[in-house]
């Protein structure tokens, strides 16, 4: 691309050496080098702003040395001269002129006396030569003629329309500096406008950046789920170090050492679920396992609401259900897959010394027992679940504990209104003894003890086990001696079942009325419970 002068009207030009004469052409300044003095170069350019301004700069810009007194950029004149008047300017874009209104334009009309006192000037030197001679010549000044008014108005508009006014170059040159000036001042105020918006973006990031330091060091560290959850949760830490001395067992059933081992042998790896739970709930991430243990121990113990539960420990009254529900499934596989029925050696080394004596070959204790539940709608089912000897609606079970009091035989629930001897063949117990005799954990001729309401001396027989029951009294007649003295013998070792019972009913959640709606998970709940007993201290020690 060739080189072009930018000063003032020259026309110099690389590609045309023969009209610039040997010229040479020096870059222009750029504005990010030395920005005052570029604008000086602007200036002395003399260039219409819309023409040569800052934005404009670049690196086809130049000057020739005919500017510049040395010929070029020298120390002592590092400018170019002030663009020079001898350069005709001419007007690119003439200034519109206003349209003159009728009154404005119109002109008085010539007198001929007016032609003595000098030239008239219309429009050029045609017209004014004209009245010159129409002023000097007699014949014509003798016979002057009337001029029409209107004539004289239209052709003076027409001369005005046509006449241009050449401006003075100096006054035009010193216009064109100060408004390059003027434009250049205006850049310059923008970019520092610019400039300080910019600043005081970047001072306010400055200082919101060092209000967030201050925050986060004087904050705690970013909280996780667990954290969030624990502020004022009920753990068992904090009622085993801040808690009264039998918080724990009260809301459990044990003391803190003996429910960390109960954990422990349940949950062997206490650092994840030993199941999995299908619905995503927060309270998995937030409660740690062993408090979800105690969630569970504190329903079964107290049977609190899982309203209650919940804002105990912090989670959503759904989450503590469905909590509860996982864990009773898991508890009833784990403790269901545990030989609670002992060897018959075992049996007989922990069997009381008076019941050894009385009943030496009897290894287990038969009763049934019932849990109250809330009355249905349907009147079926109050039929089915009535219980005669309760007077309400229950759920009826067959357990079986050995001499020393632990549950060995734990059946599922039945309806209330179900016969001790029918509940003894659906349970599943003769299936299980006969198990056994073929195993030797039973032999032939080993005892059953049973009440009153067990019927069931000829099925019982029928595998080779003696049926122990208090005696019948038939007919009105009394009871002999030997009769009253074998009751008196059953009824006192029996106490032992009913204190078994009695304590797995400490759970109040199997004392209390059961809900229509925990139906669907009382047999696990029945069953843990009872279970859970036999890691309590016996009811019956051998000594």
């Amino acid at each position: 691309m060739g080189k072009k002068c930018q000063w003032g009207l020259c026309d110099s030009d690389s590609r045309y050496p023969e009209r610039s004469g040997g010229v040479r052409f020096f870059p222009f300044i750029k504005p990010w080098i030395d920005k005052p003095r570029c604008k000086r170069w602007i200036r002395a350019c003399a260039r219409p702003q819309n023409q040569l301004n800052l934005a404009k700069i670049n690196k086809d810009r130049y000057i020739c040395s005919k500017h510049f007194k040395d010929g070029e950029p020298t120390k002592r004149f590092p400018d170019p001269e002030l663009a020079q008047t001898s350069y005709r300017l001419e007007t690119q874009y003439p200034k519109p002129r206003t349209k003159l209104t009728p009154s404005k334009r119109r002109l008085q009309p010539l007198r001929v006396g007016d032609s003595d006192q000098g030239m008239v000037s219309l429009s050029g030197e045609g017209h004014e030569r004209t009245l010159n001679s129409e002023a000097t010549n007699p014949e014509n000044r003798s016979a002057p003629e009337p001029m029409d008014t209107e004539v004289v108005n239209r052709e003076t508009d027409n001369k005005e329309n046509e006449q241009r006014v050449v401006p003075n170059l100096d006054s035009n040159m010193a216009l064109l500096a100060v408004v390059a000036e003027n434009v250049s001042l205006k850049e310059e105020v923008f970019l520092l406008k610019q400039q300080l918006k910019e600043a005081n973006r970047l001072h306010a990031q400055e200082i919101l950046k060092g209000e967030e330091l201050k925050r986060l060091l004087l904050s705690k560290p970013p909280k996780t789920d667990a954290d969030k959850c624990s502020h004022s949760r009920l753990t068992i830490e904090h009622l085993h170090h801040h808690g009264p001395k039998e918080a724990i067992k009260s809301y459990t059933g044990f003391v803190y050492e003996d429910f960390i081992k109960i954990f422990t042998f349940l949950v062997p790896n206490n650092t994840e679920l030993p199941f999995t739970i299908t619905k995503q709930m927060k309270a998995t991430h937030c409660l740690p396992i062993v408090d979800q243990f105690l969630l569970v121990m504190m329903k079964l113990r107290q049977n609190y609401t899982f309203l209650h539960l919940a804002n105990l420990f912090k989670i959503s009254k759904n989450d503590a259900g469905c909590l509860f529900r996982a864990w009773i499934n898991y508890l009833y596989f784990r403790l269901g897959s545990l030989p609670v029925w002992p060897d018959r050696d075992t049996i007989k080394n922990n069997m009381p010394q008076k019941f050894k004596k009385d009943f030496p070959d009897t290894l287990v204790i038969l009763d049934g027992t019932e849990i109250k539940t809330n009355r249905p709608k349907a009147l079926k089912n109050q039929s089915l679940l009535y219980s005669d000897y309760k007077s309400s609606t229950t759920l009826k079970a067959l357990v079986g504990v050995e001499p020393s009091g632990a549950f060995t035989f734990v059946s599922m629930l039945f309806s209330g209104s179900i016969s001790d001897k029918e509940i003894t063949t659906r349970s599943g117990l003769l299936v299980l003894l006969q198990k056994l005799i073929k195993t030797n954990m039973v032999k032939l001729g080993d005892g059953v003890m049973v009440d009153k309401g067990f019927t069931i001396q000829s099925e019982v027989e029928k595998l080779g086990l003696r049926l122990w029951i208090p005696p019948f009294v038939s007919g009105g007649t009394q009871m002999t001696a030997s009769e009253v003295s074998k009751t008196k013998k059953i009824a006192r070792h029996r106490i032992v079942v009913e204190n078994a019972i009695g304590r797995a009913k400490k759970f109040k959640i199997i004392n209390d009325k059961v809900d229509l709606s925990m139906f669907t998970s009382i047999n696990q709940i029945f069953s843990v419970c009872c279970l859970l007993t036999n890691f309590m201290p016996p009811l019956l020690r051998a000594s």
